[in-house]
């Protein structure tokens, strides 16, 4: 089968999720069906209203980043997930909370790295969720690729000063680097979150190709980058108070040499991150981008359609969305055909995204 006929089979053999994304986001015009009914039938879908349901109107940092489902970034993560935008009216009223929440945060002044780090979450999920174009959205973007491209352009990765007497370890930090606090003095953190990767991926073509995103994507995409210590580091603000910094865009399986043997993690990650980054023009031509997506391609079963592992596609309550630990597409996972729906459906959309036509 060939793409066009691997999404007509989606089209027929998938529920309302990938039935809805299939017809909107594969074929477009090419569908032939009525996208109208499609959506109404994904507005209906049992897991969708309760996802939308998960989404309360609540700010405050605990009820903005976690793994829980009624944490707004796993709530909107599965929204996004199963083909909400923007310009549906219940979604719409859900985000609206948030998004009159991050307009006063632009001007609100940061002088801790986690005063920007929970409006970036915001502005990330709202930006991939088709809320681009409101201007403090656009602000929030914009402030974290004027600073971080800034930085990425030295292509600087000694980001760690050592232990000195004049911080006292807390016992969280053992085994930790110390981010050096120049690159956060400001509140503002100048390394890359994968928030911010996100962020970007909801931009429009034009913007992702800018030259300050290509300096980010570059900066994230060299070995340098890739053997820094996971999850970065710990953060230093002021006297005793120190904070773990995690949420790098590290990249699965770049420092291995087969993608096949990854960690429970690293696997969880590797069909989002490999999405993620076929969003870039500067990821286009780099070897773990082709060689992720080789891999990827190696699980096309005899009729065409595409099996990957299980472990690539987890689905697992009170897991992170930004850690691919909720991909599913809605399917029944007690049927052997669901993983080859979803599977076949994420396969076309990194093909879609990296320019192949249907």
């Amino acid at each position: 089968m060939n793409d066009t006929q691997l999404a007509e089979w989606l089209l027929e053999n998938g529920r309302a999720i990938i039935r809805y994304r299939t017809a909107t986001e594969l074929l477009g015009q090419l569908a032939g069906r009525d996208v109208a009914a499609l959506r109404r039938q994904l507005l209906a879908d049992a897991q969708v209203r309760c996802g939308l349901g998960n989404l309360g109107p609540g700010t405050a940092p605990n009820q903005i980043h976690g793994a829980a489902d009624r944490t707004f970034e796993s709530a909107m993560g599965k929204l996004i997930t199963f083909g909400c935008r923007a310009r549906m009216a219940e979604l719409d009223r859900r985000t609206l909370p948030f998004r009159r929440w991050l307009r006063g945060e632009v001007a609100r002044p940061k002088t801790h790295p986690l005063g920007t780090f929970y409006p970036t979450i915001v502005a990330a999920f709202l930006s991939m969720a088709g809320y681009r174009a409101e201007p403090a959205v656009r602000a929030i973007i914009r402030r974290r690729v004027e600073s971080v491209s800034r930085f990425a352009r030295k292509k600087d990765y000694s980001i760690y000063v050592p232990w000195t007497g004049q911080h006292k370890m807390p016992e969280v930090a053992k085994g930790r680097p110390l981010i050096d606090p120049r690159l956060y003095e400001d509140g503002n953190l100048r390394l890359p979150w994968v928030h911010d990767v996100n962020a970007l991926t909801g931009l429009a073509a034009r913007q992702r190709n800018d030259p300050r995103v290509g300096a980010i994507i570059n900066y994230i995409l060299e070995p340098e980058y890739q053997r820094l210590s996971p999850g970065y580091g710990m953060l230093w603000v002021k006297g005793s108070q120190y904070w773990v910094m995690g949420w790098d865009a590290r990249l699965p399986g770049y420092l291995e040499k087969d993608l096949s043997k990854l960690g429970r993690y690293e696997a969880a990650q590797l069909v989002q991150r490999t999405l993620a980054m076929s969003h870039f023009r500067a990821a286009w031509r780099h070897p773990w981008l082709a060689r992720a997506v080789r891999h990827l391609e190696s699980f096309r079963t005899r009729d065409g359609t595409y099996r990957f592992p299980a472990r690539y596609l987890v689905e697992t309550s009170s897991a992170y969305w930004v850690s691919g630990g909720r991909m599913g597409l809605g399917e029944n996972r007690r049927s052997r055909l669901a993983l080859e729906l979803e599977s076949t459906f994420w396969m076309l959309k990194i093909r879609r995204t990296l320019g192949g036509d249907l």
